[in-house]
């Protein structure tokens, strides 16, 4: 019998995570309104970072989410992001940048 851990799924009997899954950890949330921008986010260093823009569509610019999306770049524990605007949008939905490592 071999070693290791799996977890299966009660209902369907699905395999859901064994030991070659990748699981990711949450580190931070940061605000990235700004066109651009930079912060040092301790622990980033800890594996291959990632993040998850979250764009606030209650403001009602929601049509410019998707071309104002933070395109974020990781160097240590340093998270800089840079969004792309055009002429006739006056405002951006603001964004949060959910930070992890896998």
């Amino acid at each position: 019998m071999g070693e290791g851990l799996q977890t299966f799924d009660l209902v369907t009997g699905e395999l859901v995570m064994d030991v070659s899954t990748v699981v990711g950890r949450q580190i931070a949330i940061i605000d990235a309104s700004a066109m651009t921008g930079s912060a040092v986010v301790p622990g980033l260093d800890q594996g291959i970072p990632f993040a998850v823009p979250v764009m606030d569509t209650r403001t009602g610019i929601s049509g410019y989410a998707a071309t104002t999306l933070p395109i974020v770049t990781f160097s240590g524990n340093t998270v800089s992001w840079q969004r792309k605007g055009y002429e006739f949008v006056s405002s951006v939905p603001p964004c949060q940048l959910v930070l992890g490592v896998y």
